[in-house]
């Protein structure tokens, strides 16, 4: 399976929830590569840096922040117990906060 299948195959509104987060990122990392990673699709350089999937009642970024204080509790919010980001996909998705995290993460695990 490839990104753009694991897209695809989404139902509404996850399917077009994942398809922004896709841009922006590749809009931010134009020198990253796609992958699928763990079942779910990845950002990476060496390693992977940056990781997002669909699922029934939200979408999630992965893996946890840790270098990064301030931005830590700016997503408090969303955070799970092990720290991964959790937005419900009947509240407004956080766009910009997401491709925030995604800059810090990179700096993080590269």
């Amino acid at each position: 399976m490839t990104v753009d299948q694991y897209i695809e195959n989404l139902p509404e509104p996850q399917q077009s929830i994942m398809a922004e987060i896709r841009r922006l990122i590749k809009a931010a990392f134009p020198k990253a590569k796609e992958a699928l990673s763990y079942g779910v699709p990845a950002f990476k350089y060496d390693k992977a840096f940056f990781y997002y999937g669909a699922f029934k009642a939200h979408v999630s970024v992965f893996p946890p922040l840790t270098s990064d204080e301030a931005l830590q509790a700016k997503t408090k919010p969303y955070q799970n117990e092990k720290g991964n980001l959790l937005f419900k996909i009947n509240q407004p998705i956080p766009y910009e906060l997401i491709v925030e995290v995604a800059k810090a993460l990179e700096k993080q695990y590269t």
